[in-house]
C-alpha cells in the first residue's frame, strides 16, 4: 500500500513478528494471546484512520497510545506467567517503544 508511511510499516512488522512467539501460549490463556493480536490490529487500523481522517485526529492518536500501553501490559503479564522469555519481552517492548516514539513525534509534529 503506502510504503512511505513508516509508522504503519513498523506496526505491520511488529504484527508479523508476533506469530513466532504467540504459538507458545497455552490454551488456558488463549484470551491474552487473542488480545495481543486484536489490539495490535486495532492499533494499525487506528493509525490508518488518523492518517486519513480530517477531524478528530488527535483523539484517535491518543487512543493509539493507550493501545500501545495495553499491548505492553499483555507482554508483561505473559512474562510473569512464563509464557515468554526475558529476551523476548525486551525485544517486543523495544519495538513497542520505537512505535510509541514515532507516534509521539507524529502527535507533536501536528500541534
Amino acid at each position: 500500500m503506502n510504503n512511505k508511511f513508516l509508522l504503519a510499516n513498523e506496526i505491520k512488522n511488529f504484527i508479523l513478528s508476533l506469530d513466532s512467539i504467540l504459538i507458545n501460549y497455552p490454551k488456558k490463556d488463549i484470551i491474552i494471546k487473542k488480545r495481543i493480536i486484536n489490539t495490535s490490529f486495532e492499533l494499525l487500523e487506528l493509525v490508518y484512520l488518523a492518517n486519513n481522517k480530517i477531524d478528530n485526529k488527535e483523539n484517535i492518536k491518543y487512543e493509539c497510545l493507550s493501545k500501545i500501553s495495553m499491548i505492553d501490559f499483555y507482554f508483561e503479564y505473559s512474562y510473569k506467567k512464563n509464557y515468554i522469555s526475558l529476551k523476548n519481552l525486551n525485544t517486543y517492548i523495544f519495538n513497542l517503544t520505537k512505535i510509541n516514539k514515532m507516534l509521539h513525534g507524529w502527535i507533536n509534529n501536528e500541534l
